[in-house]
């Protein structure tokens, strides 16, 4: 399974989990599932930023804390990211309360955008100096 695969994944079910524990069955619940759902089948940076523009109405409407990019808060999160092996119970921690799940939520999505974005560029890159060295 490879990098974005995985993120996408732990975006679903962690999505889930964060509908079932804080957003008490509204229409917010019902647009994060499917959003997630969309994310997990077909990736594309619409639908991730559909999703991360759901987490921050929620983060809005319950006057939750946003943490600062260069928090340590914010830093456990990322870090995650970095290990060549992810999953969903390394990220189910952040769950234990809304403000933490919110937070590590749009780190996550933040993190898979900028996979999904950068993925085409450094392909063609390595194509390119592949062209190069050939001449």
């Amino acid at each position: 399974m490879n990098k974005t695969d995985q993120l996408t994944n732990i975006i679903y079910e962690f999505t889930l989990e964060f509908c079932r524990r804080y957003t008490n069955g509204s229409y917010l619940t019902r647009k994060m599932r499917e959003e997630a759902r969309l994310v997990k089948e077909n990736l594309s940076p619409a639908s991730l930023a559909r999703l991360l523009e759901s987490y921050k109405e929620f983060i809005l409407a319950n006057d939750i804390e946003v943490w600062p990019v260069y928090s340590l808060r914010l830093r456990k999160v990322k870090g995650i990211a970095y290990r060549p092996y992810k999953s969903y119970e390394m990220y189910e921690p952040f769950l234990s309360s809304a403000e933490r799940a919110a937070n590590a939520a749009v780190c996550l999505i933040i993190q898979t955008s900028r996979l999904v974005e950068e993925s085409p560029r450094s392909a063609l890159d390595y194509k390119g100096v592949l062209l190069l060295n050939e001449i």
